[in-house]
Order: C-alpha cells, then structure tokens, then sequence
C-alpha cells in the first residue's frame, strides 16, 4: 500500500504519522512483540494479555478508548439534559488545508463550536431565558471511510442552554434546530 501511494505521477506518498499508525497496526495484540502476564483474582488462571499499538487507525484500539471516553463523559462530565450530535465537514480543499495545519484546524473547529453556543443562547433568549450558557464535547477525527485523511468534527451539544442558580445550574430546553438555523449555523461559521 505504501509503496503503491507513492507511484504514478502526481503521487505524494502517504504522511509519516500515517505511516506509523499503519506499521503499528500490523503489530497490534501480537504477543512476540510482547505482553503481560496476568492471573485472575476468581480463578487463578494465568492469563498472556499482548500489548495494543494504541494507533488511531486500529479499530480495536480505538472501539477501546471510544468506550472509555464515553463511561467517563456520561459518569463524571456530563450533566443530564438531552444531547444531539451534529456532524461537521468540510469543503475538500479546506479539509486539505486543515489536515496539515494545526492552529487552522483548531480556528475552524472553535469557530464552528462558538457559533452552535451563540445560537443556543440567542435561541434561548427568544424564548425568554436569559443569563445562559451552554457548552460542547468535541471530538476531531481525522480519517473518513477507507481510511482516508479527512479531518471533520463530531460535536454533542445539549439540547438546550443552563442557567445559574441558588444551588446549581438548571437546564432549559430550546427545541430542535430548523434548516434554517442550521443553514445560519454553517453561514456564519464560513465567516
């Protein structure tokens, strides 16, 4: 596969950091490339549990730590309200840019996590709410399907804002966003 990425004209290879993700890949949970042994408190049965690469590529590795993240967002982060997932992507050839430009990438993701918190509050305040806040998780993944370099954003937002008060904060709901709301979301974020 490497090999074929940088034949033909025009070819440019594959980046370095895909380069390792992909070699750590091949070695991933095996065992002559080293382990732990174990032995199981109920049943004393030793146990040879092989190291994983931890490469973001390595569906395993990653299924892994999504299901971690997701224990410790649901158990000590988040606050109960209802949640939506909205989904960012780019134009190609700012997804191109992005890939390989850190600080571009922070700007653009940032930009588009302050414009869903502008709106929620304005929202909120249509509705007679004020003194809102509201926040997001947001979640940069950098490849799409096949495995292809594709930077986009995965975001989950609350439905709705939290206001300050004498104890903790309370939630209110806003509603779903409308198509308009999504198109003024995307417009302003372009901005």
């Amino acid at each position: 596969f490497l090999d074929r990425a940088e034949e033909g004209p025009g070819a440019r290879g594959v980046p370095r950091f895909v380069q390792r993700q992909l070699r750590a890949l091949i070695d991933c949970g095996d065992p002559t490339h080293g382990f732990i042994r174990l032995v199981c408190s109920t049943c004393r049965e030793p146990r040879a549990v092989p190291f994983s690469c931890k490469a973001r590529l390595c569906s395993s590795c990653a299924g892994r730590r999504m299901s971690e993240h997701a224990a410790h967002l649901v158990d000590r982060v988040l606050p109960l309200a209802p949640y939506r997932q909205w989904v960012l992507t780019l134009p190609w050839e700012l997804a191109r840019a992005v890939a390989y430009d850190a600080a571009l990438c922070s700007g653009v993701f940032a930009a588009f996590a302050a414009e869903l918190r502008s709106w929620a509050r304005s929202r909120a305040e249509s509705q007679g709410v004020t003194g809102s806040d509201t926040g997001c998780v947001l979640e940069i993944q950098r490849f799409a399907d096949a495995g292809r370099l594709y930077p986009h954003a995965h975001v989950l937002a609350p439905d709705g804002v939290f206001v300050p008060a004498a104890d903790r904060a309370r939630f209110h709901g806003i509603g779903p966003p409308t198509l308009d709301d999504i198109k003024a979301i995307v417009t302003a974020t372009e901005s």
